[in-house]
C-alpha cells in the first residue's frame, strides 16, 4: 500500500471549505445500517461534522463540505 498515491485538495468559498480526498485503493460501497470499519464507520463521523459529503469513483474519493464559521 505504501506506493499508492493519495491526493488531497481544498477549496474555500463563502466560509465553506470543500475537501476532496482520493487514493488508488479498490474503493468501497458503504452498507447502510452496518457500523463496522469495512462499511465506513468514519462516514458516520463525517456525516455528523460536515454540511454534506459525496462518495465518488466507486468509493475511492470523497468530497466533503465543512463550515468555517
Amino acid at each position: 500500500y505504501g506506493a499508492r498515491r493519495i491526493e488531497i485538495t481544498c477549496q474555500i468559498e463563502d466560509a465553506v471549505a470543500t475537501f476532496e480526498i482520493g487514493d488508488q485503493g479498490p474503493g468501497f460501497v458503504p452498507v447502510k445500517g452496518c457500523d463496522n470499519a469495512a462499511s465506513g464507520r468514519g462516514l458516520t463521523l463525517i456525516d455528523a461534522l460536515s454540511l454534506s459529503y459525496r462518495l465518488l469513483d466507486g468509493g475511492r474519493r470523497i468530497s466533503m463540505r465543512l463550515a468555517l464559521s
